[in-house]
């Protein structure tokens, strides 16, 4: 059997993330079918209801619909494909009445360096204490979820012998002693997967999220990871590509109409 492509790496890399944050969350569904996988959970968020499109289909048609069956009705939901799929299932969701959002652009890092690039003095911690833990959560409830989404999440330290294929690595930046920036190392298929790299908005630009992205990138490499993968917002897009990280796939998205969280 041939090693597993990129984009089979960056797809499993993906649903294992999702996968992960959903278990915490009430009633969590994951199905994964033959060309897609859907994850589902009892939140209103749309971004608690997609489907990733993992292979081509031989008839989109029916993967809406079967999407459809799968949420149910009222219930809003996102697609989401590799760009070399847009041709295939963009007519197919339109014709649904879906309607496209952003492009997040997948970004590799490879090979992974045994330091950092340039020096810095901030200080990064792995996570594996309860004080590390709320100095987390503290964190990513200003950016990403409600305190008590994150607290679901992430109910408990992770264990440390419980890192690499399948458990996260936790990461907070501390700027004199106060967190202020955050990522997470999710490993799958030897690809270290980056999520959760976030920064205080009155600590932005002093290089913190850079420091905590780098901490998630090292630990990957002593996983025995011979890359990592993250997927980059318009912001930071430009600070990824300084320390090294390049663009190597898009990630279409389609949501039903309606109101949009993201």
């Amino acid at each position: 059997m041939s090693p597993p492509s990129l984009l089979e790496r960056a797809n499993a890399s993906t649903i294992d993330v999702f996968s992960f944050l959903l278990k915490g969350l009430a009633r969590p569904r994951i199905e994964r079918w033959p060309e897609a996988t859907a994850l589902s959970c009892e939140s209103p968020s749309v971004s608690a209801h997609r489907v990733l499109v993992t292979d081509t289909p031989s008839d989109p048609g029916a993967l809406i619909r079967r999407a459809q069956g799968f949420f149910g009705d009222g219930i809003p939901w996102m697609l989401m494909a590799s760009s070399h799929l847009k041709d295939v299932m963009g007519p197919a969701v339109e014709a649904n009445g879906m309607v496209a959002g952003r492009d997040d652009p997948g970004m590799l890092l490879e090979p992974i360096p045994s330091r950092p690039a340039g020096s810095s003095t901030v200080t990064v911690r792995h996570v594996t204490t309860l004080e590390g833990l709320q100095d987390f959560q503290d964190v990513a409830a200003g950016i990403f979820f409600p305190m008590s989404t994150l607290k679901r999440m992430f109910p408990s330290i992770p264990d440390r012998e419980g890192s690499g294929e399948g458990g996260p690595q936790l990461f907070v930046c501390y700027d004199n002693g106060k967190p202020v920036a955050t990522s997470m190392l999710l490993v799958s298929l030897g690809l270290g997967g980056i999520f959760f790299v976030g920064t205080r908005e009155e600590a932005r630009k002093r290089g913190y999220g850079t420091a905590a992205t780098w901490a998630a990138v090292l630990a990957a490499r002593q996983e025995g990871c011979d890359a990592c993968f993250l997927t980059a917002s318009d912001v930071g897009l430009p600070i990824y590509e300084r320390m090294g990280f390049r663009k190597v796939l898009k990630y279409l998205q389609w949501h039903t109409p309606g109101p949009k969280d993201g």
